[in-house]
């Protein structure tokens, strides 16, 4: 599976295994973990009130970090339950 398809899938959103042929994606769990980064960013905007150049700038990079670690870190899943 490419690295494009698998930034694509979700718990919900499955695609079929090049090599094996059965149904994957991400679990709940997974992307779940995920969305921390984003909640930790979203307060800290709201702590710090940052300009809308940093947030930009901060946003950005938050986005290439958490894409990395999908593509890296989070393992398909059959069932999208693991």
């Amino acid at each position: 599976m490419s690295s494009l398809q698998k930034l694509f899938l979700g718990p919900s959103k499955p695609a079929n295994c090049q090599s094996c042929g059965k149904s994957v994606s991400i679990s709940w769990r997974h992307s779940l973990w995920l969305f921390l980064p984003l909640v930790a960013g979203l307060f800290a905007l709201r702590l710090f009130e940052l300009s809308p150049q940093a947030i930009i700038a901060y946003g950005s990079v938050g986005a290439v970090v958490i894409l990395l670690a999908l593509l890296r870190f989070v393992p398909l899943s059959r069932d999208g339950l693991d």
